[in-house]
């Protein structure tokens, strides 16, 4: 059996010990509901979070003249861990922007594990339009 009480006390003296304040904000949208990127992004609200990545794999496949080559790049996912009912009540929403040491787009957010304490909400780095050199 959970202990809930026991979890909730724990996941606040981690965010009140390890925690940063993150804003996010919300750019507005055209009649057909697509996000303006180029407009004035409006403040959504601010939580109490903590940053952690996770990692995963990303496989590209480059093809050669002469043969071929698979490379397999480590990514590491950004996550921010914050209180459900925080989340819920602010509304964060997939295409929110976070900004951290660089720009964030938020995907998603799950209750973890349904219940009712974690809210994990999944971000992705927003691309400045520089091209990788491999």
């Amino acid at each position: 059996m959970i202990n809930l009480r026991f979890e909730k006390y724990k996941l606040n003296r981690e965010l009140e010990h390890s925690g940063i304040d993150v804003e996010f904000y919300r750019y507005g949208t055209n009649e057909y509901g697509e996000p303006i990127t180029d407009s004035e992004s409006s403040l959504v609200g601010s939580l109490r979070c903590i940053y952690h990545e996770v990692s995963g794999y990303k496989s590209t496949r480059l093809e050669r003249v002469a043969n071929e080559s698979m490379v397999v790049r480590r990514t590491k996912d950004p996550l921010l861990l914050a209180r459900y009912e925080d989340v819920e009540a602010l509304g964060i929403a997939m295409g929110d922007v976070v900004r951290l040491s660089e720009g964030f787009k938020v995907l998603g957010w799950i209750n973890v594990q349904e219940w009712g304490i974690y809210a994990e909400i999944s971000l992705e780095r927003l691309d400045d339009g520089q091209q990788i050199s491999l």
